[in-house]
């Protein structure tokens, strides 16, 4: 298996790299026909992290990519479950990752990526009506 020859010291952090539950969630439901992510995943596939910790309870992974598939969009949500120790050594690696197009934060982890933002914009006003 793939996920065997994945030495673990590569990575500084649990990213997530559960293969099998990975490669095993790609394949989703469209329109009653099975597809098979596979066949779109390249260099060109955007990525979209979601960090967390925990990440295993995220639903966020399957239905961003499913709505991806939907709109044609090639891209994939993955969960990255990701200590409070490493979260900026991981923020920086995602950041200097060229196919990453977003990152998607829950806790604890939501109020330490602020530092990370490269563009902040004004909270919205609320409504008196």
């Amino acid at each position: 298996m793939l996920e065997d020859r994945v030495s673990p010291e590569l990575f500084p952090f649990d990213a997530g790299l559960r293969l099998r539950k990975i490669l095993g969630a790609l394949a989703i439901e469209r329109r009653g026909t099975r597809v098979n992510m596979f066949n779109q995943l390249s260099g060109a596939t955007r990525l979209f992290p979601i960090i967390g910790d925990p990440v295993r309870y995220a639903e966020s992974p399957v239905r961003l990519t499913r709505t991806f598939e939907e709109r044609d969009y090639n891209a994939i949500c993955i969960p990255l479950h990701v200590t409070e120790q490493c979260f900026d050594v991981v923020m920086s690696g995602l950041a200097a990752t060229l196919n990453v197009a977003g990152i998607l934060v829950t806790m604890p982890h939501k109020f330490a990526a602020f530092a990370h933002c490269s563009t902040i914009s004004e909270p919205p006003e609320c409504s008196k009506s």
